[in-house]
């Protein structure tokens, strides 16, 4: 599933038959209100529901029945070497790959903006064209995160299905996401 913004491409995925996922830098204010998706050769109509700028996501609404999420994989069985794939679409609409390994497992830790992350989930993976905010999958077809760009300087950071739960159920019970400010002295 991919959307386009102003020559802006951008993967998404879907979170339930109702809504999907995506990196929050997205599109402008202006433009968060409806945006148009292709998926499985159809366009449909997504609305903006919210985001958090700390972790990188945001929840979009869908207007359709036809589509089913991919099985989430559990976050404590992802092991430094597994092999994973980045799943996404290119500027063309096409499926894009990129294969890799997990090259790096860690504890929960915070971004740069604040953000509460899980775990962490680094792969060794080239993010393509249109492949921000990609799923990154392993071997069972299971999806173990987003893939964001945003997090690290000069690495890509899987957000992993955990925290996109909590940060996707606090936006759509919230419409936001509570986080806790740091004061560095």
């Amino acid at each position: 599933m991919f959307s386009k913004v102003n020559d802006d491409f951008d993967s998404r995925q879907m979170l339930s038959e109702s809504y999907c996922r995506t990196r929050q830098n997205t599109g402008t204010s202006s433009q968060r209100v409806w945006q148009r998706i292709r998926a499985g050769g159809e366009s449909l109509s997504a609305r903006w529901i919210g985001s958090d700028a700390t972790t990188d996501l945001a929840v979009l609404g869908l207007d359709s029945d036809k589509l089913t999420p991919a099985p989430n994989a559990n976050d404590f069985v992802i092991r430094t070497g597994e092999v994973v794939l980045s799943v996404g679409r290119s500027r063309l609409g096409d499926i894009s790959a990129s294969c890799g390994i997990i090259a790096r497992t860690g504890s929960a830790w915070r971004t740069w903006r604040g953000g509460e992350i899980d775990r962490l989930i680094r792969p060794d993976i080239r993010l393509y064209v249109g492949q921000s905010g990609s799923a990154l999958v392993n071997e069972q077809r299971q999806v173990l995160g987003i893939n964001s760009p945003a997090l690290a300087r000069q690495a890509v950071i899987t957000i992993p299905a955990q925290t996109i739960r909590r940060v996707v159920d606090a936006i759509l019970e919230l419409g936001r996401v509570n986080t806790v400010a740091i004061l560095v002295v």
